[in-house]
């Protein structure tokens, strides 16, 4: 049980779901990061037949044009906002790539037969003034 302005609730308190960042990615999709540290792909495509508000939308630069107030995703000054919660219930797990390693032939260090990363590398590009080379 918890209290909310004078009102009891009988469930737990629920952590209020935020938009953190967002970019458009495509023709009306875009890649949102919520509050909960997921990234999540949010077509609008689908939404603008859902809901009518959204119609003034489908023009690309209005979609482009977006701002995040208090955790909210805004359009026009604040005149369309869409909820963080619809937001994340209407959108899909965003693919995040794995950062890659180098081939086994490809070098990351100045030396074409060290493999070692330039942190570790020794040669004279990278290494102290008082550092052998190897």
């Amino acid at each position: 049980m918890f209290e909310v302005n004078g009102i009891l609730y009988a469930d737990e308190p629920a952590l209020e779901l935020e938009v953190r960042s967002a970019r458009v990615t495509d023709d009306h999709v875009m890649l949102v990061k919520f509050s909960t540290g997921e990234t999540r792909l949010c077509d609008f495509t689908e939404m603008y037949d859902d809901v009518p508000a959204f119609a003034p939308l489908r023009d690309e630069k209005t979609f482009e044009d977006f701002r995040i107030d208090h955790g909210i995703l805004t359009w026009c000054d604040g005149d369309i906002d869409i909820s963080p919660m619809y937001l994340y219930e209407h959108s899909t797990e965003a693919d995040t790539p794995k950062p890659t390693r180098p081939a086994s032939n490809e070098s990351s260090c100045a030396n074409s037969r060290c493999s070692r990363p330039p942190a570790n590398c020794t040669t004279s590009k990278y290494r102290p003034a008082t550092g052998s080379n190897h």
